[in-house]
């Protein structure tokens, strides 16, 4: 069984005033609910769901699974939704990777290091303990994402940016800046001095 994620009208969304948790127990906005037609081929259900901005994969929960008396047969690698049954397909594990969008219009200045707030968008809602760090990359040319240590929350996530150009950048709310990776603390010197090397300068 694969699910297809589709662009949502805005105007099918109302307010809500559920909300959403982590496994680590941090807060995650919701944008507003809906009901969807989930299109299984052999049968079609309606579907309450909770929308978020800051999560990119449709997850089914518990309520779920209990009102449509789902079966999940791990040997088989199959479940019963509705006394129908469905293959389940593995697909490539991004538990150690989130994406990051720009939250705000912002403008960058030229030839200065800048920070930008950014929205952490969520591949699956499993517990993290350790840091998460972004990648380096070019958000457009001459404008460059550097690697930064950042908070473990959804919104208002603090990034730093590059401007090698002569003239001031633009970048639109939801400018994609590149995936965060999860990372193992090491102990020891070498590790703190290369940190400090790198948020040393903030001109070019």
């Amino acid at each position: 069984m694969r699910f297809r994620l589709s662009l949502l009208p805005t105007n099918v969304i109302t307010h809500s005033v559920r909300s959403l948790n982590a496994a680590n127990g941090s807060s995650i906005p919701v944008t507003g609910k809906t009901n969807l037609l989930l299109d299984l081929g052999d049968q079609s259900l309606r579907v309450f769901c909770l929308v978020s901005e800051h999560v990119d994969e449709i997850l089914l929960g518990l309520t779920f699974l209990e009102e449509n008396r789902c079966v999940w047969h791990f040997a088989d690698r199959s479940i019963q939704i509705r006394g129908h049954e469905y293959r389940l397909y593995a697909h490539k594990v991004t538990w150690s990777l989130r994406r990051v969008t720009l939250q705000t219009d912002t403008t960058v200045a030229p030839r200065c290091q800048q920070n930008l707030m950014a929205l952490k968008i969520y591949r699956t809602l499993a517990p993290s303990n350790n840091p998460w760090v972004s990648k380096p990359f070019e958000v457009a040319p001459g404008l460059g994402l550097a690697r930064t240590m950042v908070a473990d929350r959804p919104s208002k996530v603090v990034m730093q940016i590059v401007n090698t150009n002569d003239e001031e950048v633009r970048l639109p709310k939801g400018t994609c800046l590149g995936n965060l990776e999860e990372v193992v603390p090491v102990v020891g010197g070498r590790v703190m001095k290369t940190m400090r090397i790198l948020f040393h300068t903030s001109k070019v």
